[in-house]
């Protein structure tokens, strides 16, 4: 009668070693993935990071290139630009001759009275 409940402690024990190995296991595992996911968290946050300045560098250089687009000079816009600026050197060059010809027509009757 005494060798079995003997034998049920020994049988006990070793499955309460068992057990214990077992909860050691799984600590350390836990600490394992709890390292990992730090890890893993801190490489998201840096991502974040990066991505939301690459965003704002975007921003920036969208910005930028908006208001280029208005300096691009198209064909037609140049052609336009030379007619008009031809015009306008044409009529002042015959405004100044008109100019300098009414001063010419004041200066000859001025003469006439001397």
């Amino acid at each position: 009668m005494n060798v079995e409940p003997t034998t049920k402690k020994k049988k006990l024990e070793d499955e309460c070693s068992e057990l214990k190995k077992d909860i050691d296991d799984c600590e350390l595992t836990l600490a394992k993935v709890e390292k990992k996911k730090h890890g893993t968290e801190n490489k998201v946050k840096i991502m974040t990071e990066e991505m939301g300045s690459q965003d704002e560098s975007f921003g920036k250089l969208t910005k930028k290139k908006k208001p280029s687009k208005r300096h691009i000079r198209r064909p037609w816009l140049i052609s336009r630009q030379r007619t008009t600026k031809s015009t306008m050197t044409k009529s002042k060059t015959k405004l100044e001759h008109q100019v300098d010809f009414d001063q010419i027509a004041e200066i000859k009757p001025a003469q006439n009275y001397i």
